[in-house]
């Protein structure tokens, strides 16, 4: 039972507690003079502004303000930093400030614009109390209207004031003692005041605060938006408006002397789970502050129920403890931070859980950092619930390597916040975020995002809802979810791209569809892992783009594309390869039934097969002896008349290859499959039966490569194939001749190469005109050749004849083209044929030339055609005594001319510039050899003919023919 004697020793005690709380600042009490200089109870000096040097002073051991102008402010501010606990909230007691203040004008105003008053500033962050940026809490003596009471308000700017605590009581020009005091641990602010009645002259002394009689102004108000603030700096502020001499006069400013706690609290859980029985903590945590640290420590299971809105200064999970929070209302907790330290912290063993069925946030607030090294979990038996975690800062957030974040069931939007700043949380190589709930981890719309996926992280899809890819970066990501996950909108955004460094389809169907016209590229850097019974579609819509719609394996490093399960590459989708370390096709077959490009890289297939099931000729762009297939390269045909590229090859060169059906019969399309090796594909050595063709004699196989094309369909008709052989001992030069070989359709064991259809070149055919000029494609060609198995290059033998041809060029000389040869070791010699052709094949000749009567160990020969065409092709038969021959390699020149034909590819209207306006015969046909026109007239007459025809011919190439001079041209035009 509390006795009287009781009371009273109890109350002295509280006000030896108060007096012992507070520290003298400046009593002023120092000689007359116009500047503060440095306080009583201080280090250094005050800041103090003015317009003259005497409107703030020391007058009679006071602080005294005096106006010589109509409006203005001025103030003196003092940084208290060190004296006390500044950050309010976070002080280890109450905090008291005291004061005695007193203005000469009756009916102040306040401090506001246009105002006129007095206020005693107990904390702002700034130590310039007019600015517009300042803010604080300050004691305000007077009102806009009537009463003129002593406020406590808390302002943002000198102009913007909200009142804390006010009442009724009209102060005027009394003389006044206030105090202000804060408790930490409630958050509430109390105003007292001593009244010493009105003066109308500068007091000559005040009451020291630390003695005076108080009543309260009003009640205690809980405040909390500035308390968290370094509030630093303290000092009086005098503003005027008027041009009467007025003046306000300040003294013995009280500061509080409470420093700022460091309370670490250990959760001992010895009552029960309630976060909020100060007894479940260690020590007993009767007062929560700001920077309180919460530690929980303990191994094993810990659950914490009724977790409230508060905010601490850290959070730390450690030593194997799985932590458990859950709530029954909506909360915030708030982490503030403490110097030097991770202010959420969850190590690695550990194990942060929010699983509640009311929503709960962690939010991180300016300058506070997360490092989670263990797990952490957002879930709930409810539904939507707005689990988050939130911070302040970029980078404030980081998952370290082996860290797991699961946004578990029952979860509702973006567990990182949808606003604010970019990039707050850091996955980092080795963590993982699984998303089993709740919308996409980016939070903000693309190209922002909330959220960092470092190399080496991981992100796991365990649920139906669509993740986001469109503008989306994502180091490896796993699709894991055991059903259809589909995708249908992409970005009409210039940030659609989604980069992913390595995709992986575990279990499910995971669908790239897109019902509206934006699309989705996707960049893979890495790796490619369709697992057993699992299925991944690229297959956007009809009505997108399918050349913004690509899948792109474009790494720098060696790709690897694994597909165990179902791998769909749809019709309105590019698959492009474009990474020079190269890929590999392994567990099964790539196919899309789009259009593939291929840019930079060697695809190595193994047994299994990079598939182009689109029958259109140019769905195939790219291949180059920096990009091709090393392995299996299937496409499907279905248009005659036109070429289907196959760029194939080994581990080190380029051997395209190029197919052209004039007849498939019943299989319509043909799926044909073709590959390229460096060694005979058959058992034993290989054989071949000889022929002669084209003045040519052909008696084995160049071993260095062979072409296998394989086909489903039994029934192949007719078709033309050209393959363009590199890296061949002895082509293009060192035999006289080579043509297309092949073994029969069936064979087994070695098989015999022999000669299929009918040679159409048999070494170097002219590619297409550049520039005018013809330049050497470098490939060899048959044409109606019938089925499918092996093809290599067959060659006739060097030169059999006692005669070495040691060198055969050419080339212009004016109007000529001069041939040049050497030869040595002649015996028997009778002389050289010179034999041209306009094409390079049907050669006649066009003269002898006789051997050197006196041959000697080198000899030289020289013949000038004066009658060259634009593209000639020549080539020596050397004739022996005996009648014996042998034909030289074939060289082509290009001799100058005038004859121009643009444009080339054209659409309705071609250019023909002739030599002259003489008479031409002039013949166009197309590519099976029908002519379209045949017509002996003027060049102009001739030209009308053809630009009548092609508006209505249809797309594909022609060949144009014009004889003028004795001269003939040949150009292929290719109509759009």
């Amino acid at each position: 039972m509390l006795t009287k004697t009781s009371i009273i020793l109890f109350l002295n005690c509280l006000v030896i507690q108060l007096l012992t709380a507070q520290t003298l600042l400046d009593n002023f009490d120092r000689a007359n003079t116009n500047t503060l200089g440095v306080p009583s109870g201080g280090a250094f000096n005050w800041l103090e502004t003015e317009v003259t040097a005497n409107q703030v002073r020391i007058q009679n051991s006071q602080l005294v303000f005096e106006n010589n102008n109509p409006s203005g402010r001025t103030f003196a501010s003092y940084d208290a930093t060190n004296r006390y606990s500044t950050v309010f909230e976070q002080a280890s007691g109450n905090l008291v400030w005291q004061c005695n203040m007193w203005q000469s004008r009756n009916n102040p105003s306040g401090f506001g614009t246009n105002d006129y008053g007095i206020a005693f500033v107990i904390g702002a962050d700034e130590s310039d109390f007019t600015s517009p940026t300042c803010d604080g809490y300050a004691v305000v003596l007077g009102n806009t209207g009537n009463p003129d009471p002593v406020r406590l308000v808390r302002f943002s700017g000198i102009n913007n004031q909200t009142d804390v605590i006010t009442n009724g009581s009209d102060f005027g020009n009394n003389i006044l003692t206030v105090r202000v005091t804060y408790n930490p641990c409630t958050s509430q602010f109390a105003l007292f005041v001593n009244d010493a009645g009105t003066s109308g002259t500068l007091p000559t002394t005040f009451t020291d605060p630390a003695v005076a009689t108080y009543m309260q102004i009003g009640t205690s108000v809980t405040e909390d938006i500035f308390t968290g603030n370094n509030l630093n700096f303290i000092g009086a502020l005098w503003n005027y408006n008027t041009a009467s001499a007025q003046i306000a006069t300040f003294d013995n400013i009280y500061l509080p002397n409470v420093a700022q706690a460091n309370n670490t609290y250990t959760w001992n859980g010895s009552l029960n789970t309630d976060f909020q029985i100060a007894g479940n903590w260690t020590p007993t945590r009767t007062c929560s502050l700001s920077n309180d640290v919460l530690q929980f420590q303990t191994a094993g299971n810990i659950s914490i129920s009724n977790i409230p809105t508060q905010t601490i200064g850290r959070l730390s999970v450690s030593n194997g403890c799985t932590l458990t929070f859950s709530t029954l209302t909506s909360q915030t907790l708030t982490i503030r931070g403490v110097p030097l330290a991770t202010d959420l912290e969850v190590t690695a063993g550990s194990t942060l859980l929010i699983n509640s069925n009311a929503s709960l946030e962690l939010v991180l607030g300016t300058g506070a950092t997360g490092s989670i090294t263990g797990n952490m979990s957002f879930g709930g038996v409810g539904v939507d619930l707005n689990h988050r975690l939130l911070a302040t800062d970029a980078s404030a957030v980081v998952f370290n390597n082996g860290s797991i974040f699961t946004a578990a069931s029952g979860v509702d939007g973006n567990v990182f916040g949808n606003s604010g700043t970019s990039n707050t949380v850091i996955f980092a190589n080795g963590s993982r975020y699984v998303s089993t709930s709740g919308s996409n981890p980016y939070g903000l719309a693309q190209p922002g995002s909330k959220v960092t996926f470092q190399t080496g992280s991981t992100y796991i899809h365990r649920q139906a809802s669509a993740p986001s890819l469109a503008g989306r970066t994502y180091a490896n990501f796993e699709f894991d979810f055991l059903g259809t996950s589909t995708i249908l909108f992409g970005s009409s955004l210039p940030t659609r791209l989604c980069t992913i460094d390595n995709l992986s389809v575990l279990q499910g169907v995971f669908n790239i569809t897109l019902t509206n016209a934006d699309p989705l590229p996707i960049l893979l850097k890495n790796d490619l892992n369709i697992s057993v019974g699992a299925t991944f579609e690229y297959n956007p819509s009809d009505i997108t783009d399918i050349n913004q719609n690509t899948f792109t394996f474009g790494g720098n490093t060696a790709q690897t594309i694994t597909n165990q399960g179902i791998l769909v590459y749809g019709p309105s989708s590019t698959l492009i390869f474009d990474n020079s370390a190269g890929f590999t096709i392994a567990g099964g077959n790539v196919a899309t039934t789009g259009n593939l490009t291929l840019n930079n890289g060697i695809i190595n297939t193994g047994t299994n097969t990079l598939q182009l099931l689109k029958i259109n000729t140019g769905a195939l762009t790219g291949g180059s002896a920096t990009a091709y297939v090393n392995g299996n390269l299937l496409r499907s045909i279905a248009t005659l008349g036109t070429f289907y590229e196959f760029p194939i090859g080994d581990a080190t060169r380029y051997q395209r290859m190029a197919l052209q059906f004039s007849d498939i019969g019943i299989c319509l399309p043909v799926l044909i499959n073709a590959h390229f090796t460096d060694s005979d594909p058959r058992l034993g050595a290989s054989t071949m039966t000889n022929f002669s063709e084209a003045g040519a004699f052909f008696t084995d196989i160049l071993p260095q490569g062979f072409w296998q094309i394989n086909t489903t369909c039994l029934n192949i008709i007719r078709y033309d194939l050209r393959l363009y052989p590199v890296g061949f001992a002895d082509f293009p030069i060192g035999r006289a001749a080579y043509t297309i070989v092949k073994r029969p359709t069936g064979s087994t064991g070695t098989g015999i190469w022999q000669s299929n259809g009918t040679i159409l070149f048999p070494a170097l055919l002219p590619n297409e005109f550049s520039n005018g000029v013809f330049t050497p494609a470098g490939y060899i060609s048959r044409t109606g050749m019938s089925n499918f198995s092996d093809f290599g290059i067959g060659a006739s033998l060097v030169n059999p004849l006692p005669v070495n041809l040691v060198s055969f060029e050419g080339k212009t000389e004016g109007n000529s083209v001069k041939l040049h040869w050497k030869t040595t070791a002649e015996k028997n010699n009778l002389g050289f044929e010179v034999e041209k052709s306009i094409q390079g094949n049907n050669f006649a000749k066009i003269a002898f030339v006789k051997a050197n009567p006196y041959a000697s160990p080198e000899n030289e020969y020289v013949f000038f055609d004066d009658n060259p065409q634009q593209m000639n092709y020549y080539r020596l038969k050397q004739i022996d005594t005996d009648g014996k021959f042998v034909y030289s390699k074939t060289i082509a020149v290009t001799s100058k001319t005038t004859f121009q034909v643009y444009p080339n590819p054209v659409s309705n209207s071609l250019q023909i510039d002739f030599l002259t306006d003489e008479e031409i015969l002039l013949t166009f046909s197309d590519m099976f050899g029908r002519t379209l026109v045949s017509e002996k007239n003027q060049p102009k007459k001739c030209l009308q003919s053809i630009n009548q025809l092609l508006p209505v011919l249809p797309a594909g190439i022609y060949l144009l023919e014009v004889r003028q001079q004795g001269q003939i041209f040949r150009k292929k035009i290719v109509k759009q």
